[in-house]
């Protein structure tokens, strides 16, 4: 759950530029900074429902594929490794 609300804050306070609740495809893109080409790409993964946004649902689906994918030992909690694997794998 703290892995889920970091992410969903972090990344909802990033690109939900106008403050409604919700990222659009342009906002996705303008956050991503330089990979924000790959939006158009990966954008029908993310955008489950198919209304053009990102809403609170489909971020807390996001941010827990990412925990799953990050905690390699699968025990439900991320260590010290698996987050410093973590972080290298997003610079």
């Amino acid at each position: 759950p703290e892995f889920q609300t970091f992410s969903l804050t972090r990344n909802l306070a990033r690109a939900d530029t106008n403050r409604d609740g919700r990222v659009s495809k342009a906002e996705a893109a303008a956050s991503a900074g330089p990979q924000g080409a790959m939006i158009n790409l990966v954008w029908g993964r993310m955008d489950t429902n198919r209304d053009d946004f990102l809403t609170r649902p489909e971020l807390d689906a996001m941010s827990a594929r990412s925990f799953q994918r990050a905690d390699t030992n699968r025990d439900g909690t991320l260590d010290a490794a698996e987050l410093a694997a973590l972080r290298g794998n997003r610079r």
